[in-house]
């Protein structure tokens, strides 16, 4: 499966997991009114936004485990970044076996209006897909609502898993690459953002808990100010 309905567009440089830095995210929640995107996906682990009575959330998962299998394993990191293995799957899609554009690791998204006095089509979406395993990012982005895709529909919510495979082409993504790569989905009414969540793949990286980095950078303000003082 791929989809061919894709624009490019290059964002500008962002800090490492600055994507996951949203104000007012929600980490490893459920879905107001749970996951209907195929059999055996499991409620939870979701970086949600609620804003203006939109839900949108997005988490990661792994799709590949030893066997091929997708399974209800998110590895997230309660920050809003989800870490995965950089290797490839043990063989991948079936019409695009050992492709080193094959992540082994994929990403669930959905979005619900229910809570709003809106229809789906009133609004715009954009969908940033980023390809730049390093801290800059290099995003595919499209409307993954107004634009012919597979969704599951349930009422007022849509939701879908993806994998970086599928929008193989106009940038190219490798599996054995060591970096971060930023998920955004976001819902506007004409130029007015609406609700938008995100969220940073950690491929191959260890990062520091937030409470270490916290205290590192807190040595680091005893330490200037022990300095000037002397």
């Amino acid at each position: 499966m791929k989809f061919n309905f894709i624009n490019s567009a290059i964002a500008g440089t962002v800090m490492i997991l600055s994507g996951a830095a949203n104000a007012g995210l929600l980490y490893d929640q459920n879905l107001v009114n749970g996951v209907h995107f195929g059999s055996g996906n499991q409620n939870g682990s979701f970086t949600v936004d609620t804003n203006n009575g939109i839900e949108i959330g997005i988490r990661g998962k792994l799709r590949f485990d030893e066997n091929n299998n997708p399974q209800p394993i998110y590895n997230s990191n309660g920050d809003g970044t989800y870490s995965f293995a950089n290797i490839a799957p043990p063989s991948g899609f079936g019409w695009a076996p050992n492709a080193s554009t094959t992540s082994i690791w994929s990403w669930d998204w959905s979005i619900d209006i229910s809570g709003t006095q809106f229809e789906f089509g009133e609004l715009s979406y954009l969908m940033e897909i980023d390809f730049d395993p390093s801290a800059s990012t290099n995003f595919l982005s499209f409307d993954p609502i107004n634009s012919p895709n597979d969704n599951a529909n349930s009422g007022a919510s849509q939701q879908n898993s993806w994998n970086m495979e599928f929008f193989d082409g106009p940038l190219i993504y490798n599996n054995t690459d060591i970096g971060v790569y930023t998920i955004k989905l976001s819902a506007f009414d004409g130029s007015t953002l609406l609700a938008s969540s995100s969220i940073d793949i950690i491929q191959g990286v260890e990062v520091p808990e937030p409470s270490t980095i916290a205290i590192f950078a807190l040595g680091l303000i005893g330490l200037a100010s022990r300095k000037i003082k002397q």
